[in-house]
């Protein structure tokens, strides 16, 4: 474990930060957040915004992050939405059955949605099943009605598949229990559209115009599975924040091993 006294042993080329218990949590910005984010813009560092929340729209994440004094454009986010939206078009699904929250069927207008969250029971089959956080309204029925589905062969796209989350009541279960449920009693796997999904991470930096100083990309945030593993995967480096649902004890017991360790990202301006 390397520790934020210790300069990176490689120059970054761009930054991707993660949201939730990076640069803000329920009560605020981190504090020193928002002015490392301006400042690592001002030096001409290439930024991206990558978060597996799955219980708000695009556009409603770039609104909280703007509410939190971030300086943010709509192309420089990436959702798992977003990511989920392209996986279906390029698999050829027209006809889904969403197994999310209501507030982000907006950013899969262009499918037709029967089944799950929809709303719609006309009969018609879907040809893929969409796994998202459905925060308490997972029940025994909606997973009986995904797995049949699933059963009859469709495809299976899991939005993330996140372990545990930092959520209003502290540490809370994520998606990721639900797919693994529906994985093990279909036999099948599913195809992961957000982190730790090395795609996922290239698909973000994609159309980035790199500075030839040499380096790498360094991905920023909590989570030693999702952000730390996942970017490491791709051949990235991966800098943990102790600010959001990792600690120390969390992080000596684990089996993953950060590039960097870092108390907030305010101290990521001494390092680059």
């Amino acid at each position: 474990m390397k520790s934020t006294d210790t300069s990176p042993n490689i120059k970054p080329l761009a930054f991707l930060f993660d949201l939730d218990g990076t640069l803000f949590k329920h009560n605020g910005p981190i504090p020193g957040a928002p002015e490392t984010i301006s400042e690592l813009r001002r030096r001409g560092f290439p930024l991206r915004f990558v978060t597996n929340s799955t219980l708000q729209t695009a556009e409603s994440v770039l609104g909280r992050l703007r509410d939190n004094g971030f300086e943010v454009e709509e192309n420089e986010l990436f959702t798992p939405a977003v990511s989920a939206s392209r996986l279906l078009k390029d698999f050829g699904v027209r006809i889904i059955a969403p197994f999310v929250e209501p507030e982000i069927l907006d950013d899969f207008s262009d499918f037709t949605m029967v089944g799950g969250r929809s709303g719609n029971s006309d009969g018609r089959e879907p040809e893929a099943v969409l796994i998202g956080d459905l925060k308490g309204g997972w029940t025994h029925e909606m997973l009986n009605e995904a797995l049949r589905y699933l059963l009859s062969g469709v495809r299976f796209v899991a939005l993330q598949k996140g372990r545990f989350w930092d959520g209003p009541t502290g540490i809370e279960v994520d998606v990721g229990a639900y797919v693994a449920a529906l994985e093990y009693s279909s036999g099948r796997d599913s195809f992961v559209c957000g982190k730790p999904n090395s795609e996922f991470f290239r698909t973000a930096l994609s159309g980035i115009q790199w500075n030839p100083r040499g380096g790498l990309p360094v991905m920023v945030g909590d989570d030693l599975v999702n952000d730390i593993q996942g970017s490491q995967n791709a051949g990235w480096q991966g800098w943990l924040t102790l600010t959001g649902k990792t600690d120390e004890t969390m992080l000596r017991a684990g089996s993953v091993t950060p590039d960097m360790v870092l108390g907030s990202v305010n101290q990521i301006l001494k390092l680059v």
